[in-house]
């Protein structure tokens, strides 16, 4: 661990689990329990959201802690209750654990188009930090050059704020349930985005994705070489990139993860395109 990223890799459920007793406890602390607090007329209605070392923000008293800890625990338990106790993948940690994501992926390859095979599953987020909400999404990685591919759309993900009663295990329960549906629509938007074929400098795509020229250049040597250039192949381009060279950065990894999305699940791009079907 770094400070700013960490990951843990595991091979099944049981291993999963063992990441949850390293993870940081959260607390939520009144701020008239803080030095210096008593000076805010309202500070009653506010909480400190620390763990043993750290105060990560201030939140509403309606704010609820969701614990890493607990929510690797409930993933665990609904994908054994599936029967996918030979899932395996990632815990990524950002900003000293304020920020978690679980990459779980199922062992099973499938092709949406012939001789690319993905396999898929689901990835899961959380935050101390307030920098997201809690979350799960259909996640899909790319073998021939372990690409990383996830929430292609609304339909493919879940969110839950930190506010409420309600039991996460029960709100991941319905979310798997319905991402684990999502393979279809998957292969449906890869198949279109490799039907896009781009008439027009690659360059002047990425620049509409407001890509820098230095960056744009590490995406372009990625693109794989082909007389008939796609929105496909400019999306796996983009997730390589990000995959790759934002390893231990995963804050830029989703941004860039972002556009690859934009890419190909809206391939009609912004105004100017010059793309046609193949």
């Amino acid at each position: 661990m770094n400070g700013k990223f960490s990951t843990y890799e595991f091979e099944n459920l049981d291993q999963l689990l063992a990441v949850a007793e390293r993870l940081p406890v959260a607390e939520a602390v009144p701020l008239t329990r803080l030095a210096g607090a008593r000076r805010w007329s309202n500070s009653g209605d506010y909480r400190a959201i620390c763990t043993a070392d750290h105060i990560w923000q201030v939140a509403g008293k309606n704010y609820r802690v969701v614990q890493h800890g607990d929510l690797v625990r409930a993933v665990v338990s609904q994908l054994a209750e599936l029967g996918l106790d030979d899932t395996g993948g990632r815990v990524d940690t950002w900003n000293m654990e304020g920020r978690i994501w679980i990459t779980a992926l199922s062992p099973q390859e499938f092709q949406p188009i012939a001789g690319d095979t993905y396999r898929d599953g689901v990835l899961f987020g959380n935050s101390l930090d307030a920098s997201s909400a809690v979350t799960a999404a259909y996640y899909a990685w790319r073998q021939v050059c372990e690409n990383g591919l996830h929430a292609w759309t609304r339909e493919l993900a879940a969110r839950k704020i930190h506010t409420g009663t309600s039991s996460i295990r029960n709100w991941l329960k319905l979310s798997i349930r319905r991402i684990r549906k999502q393979r279809p629509r998957f292969e449906q938007l890869v198949q279109q985005a490799a039907e896009m074929r781009i008439e027009e400098d690659v360059n002047e795509v990425l620049k509409r994705l407001n890509i820098g020229p230095k960056v744009s250049h590490k995406v372009v040597e990625r693109l794989e070489h082909t007389s008939n250039l796609t929105m496909y192949d400019i999306g796996n381009a983009l997730t390589s990139y990000a995959t790759h060279e934002l390893r231990t950065r995963p804050l830029a990894r989703e941004k860039y993860e972002d556009m690859a999305r934009r890419v190909m699940v809206a391939p009609t791009m912004p105004p100017n395109r010059e793309v046609s079907r193949t």
